[in-house]
């Protein structure tokens, strides 16, 4: 049940990735991966990895860093979870659950 926030803490919107080296990455049930905005807006948050297997919950906030990129193949048998917009107190969420995706 651990956690992975890619996010920065700089007072400018730098970028966060994740590199995977080798094998799979498994995001196991229970666990969470999130792409947070951060101390400023712009940056993109990445994971470049052969294969990202999300057992767990892949979570995107909005703002500059409202986006994941998985750069490799995809598989899902979790959850994924965007936060559409607004405000703290009437942000929309949108849940999803996907199969498979090929590497772009």
């Amino acid at each position: 049940q651990g956690a992975i926030d890619l996010t920065t803490i700089f007072a400018v919107g730098y970028s966060a990735r994740l590199n995977v080296t080798s094998g799979t990455m498994i995001n196991a049930p229970g666990a969470t991966i999130a792409s947070l905005p951060g101390a400023a807006t712009g940056g993109t948050r990445d994971i470049a990895v052969a294969l990202l297997d999300n057992q767990g919950l892949l979570r995107v906030h909005p703002g500059a860093a409202g986006r994941l990129g998985i750069i490799g193949a995809f598989q899902n048998s979790g959850t994924i979870e965007m936060e559409l917009g607004g405000t703290k107190s009437a942000a929309v969420i949108w849940s999803c659950s996907l199969g498979q995706s090929k590497p772009r």
